[in-house]
């Protein structure tokens, strides 16, 4: 994963990775977010960086025997 090695990423380079719009990216970047996967650092504009989060929940084990 691009920010588990990087430590954080940004809305462009978001976009370059995907080849999607600025708003495109940041509804992405934003539920993402809301999901407790990043958080937001930064207040607005280029200064806004993602890093993962730090209360990320814990993904429950899948049971592969069912």
């Amino acid at each position: 994963m691009y920010v588990k090695e990087k430590g954080r990423i940004t809305n462009k380079e978001y976009r370059g990775m995907f080849d999607i719009t600025d708003r495109m990216a940041l509804i992405d970047l934003s539920d993402i977010c809301a999901k407790n996967i990043f958080e937001r650092i930064g207040k607005t504009g280029r200064n806004i960086e993602y890093v993962l989060s730090r209360n990320k929940l814990e993904k429950p084990e899948i049971d592969k025997n069912n």
